[in-house]
C-alpha cells in the first residue's frame, strides 16, 4: 500500500465523510468519478511525488501534493464536504497502515461550475509528507 492508497482508506473509514458521501458505494475515487450520477463525491490524485534525500542517502520519505476534487450538484453541498475534509485532514499526523503521514498545509486553488455536467467542483491541494518503514 502506498501513501495515496492509505489516505483514501483513511477517508473511507471516517464516519464524518461516509455520512456526507454515503458508504454503499463509498464515493471517494482515484482520478475519475466511477458513478458520475451519484453525487456528492470526491476524486483524488497524487501530483509531483518526490523522494527526499539527505547526506546519508535516501530517507524513505516522500513529499507530494494530494489533490482532492469535491463534486456536487449544489454549491452548499460541495462546501459542506470541503469543510469536513479540511477539518479532518489539515494538520493530520498519523500512522496509516505502516506509513507515517503528515499534512501540514492545504490550499484551495479553484472553485468551478461545469455547465456541461451541471456540477460544482472545489479543489483542495494537500501537502503530504509520507515516511515509509522501508523504501516505497
Amino acid at each position: 500500500m502506498d501513501a495515496e492508497q492509505a489516505l483514501i482508506a483513511y477517508l473511507q473509514s471516517q464516519s464524518t465523510i461516509t455520512t456526507l458521501l454515503g458508504s454503499s458505494p463509498m464515493r471517494v475515487f482515484p482520478l475519475k468519478l466511477n458513478a458520475p450520477n451519484t453525487l456528492p463525491a470526491v476524486t483524488t490524485q497524487a501530483l509531483g511525488i518526490e523522494g527526499v534525500h539527505s547526506l546519508m542517502g535516501y530517507s524513505n520519505m516522500q513529499m507530494f501534493t494530494w489533490q482532492l476534487t469535491v463534486w456536487g450538484t449544489t454549491y452548499n453541498n460541495v462546501k459542506t464536504v470541503r469543510n469536513a475534509l479540511h477539518l479532518l485532514l489539515f494538520g493530520l499526523k498519523s500512522t496509516l497502515s505502516t506509513i507515517r503521514i503528515s499534512i501540514p498545509n492545504i490550499s484551495e486553488p479553484i472553485n468551478t461550475w461545469e455547465p456541461v455536467t451541471q456540477t460544482f467542483q472545489r479543489v483542495l491541494d494537500c501537502t503530504v509528507h509520507a515516511e515509509y518503514s522501508a523504501a516505497p
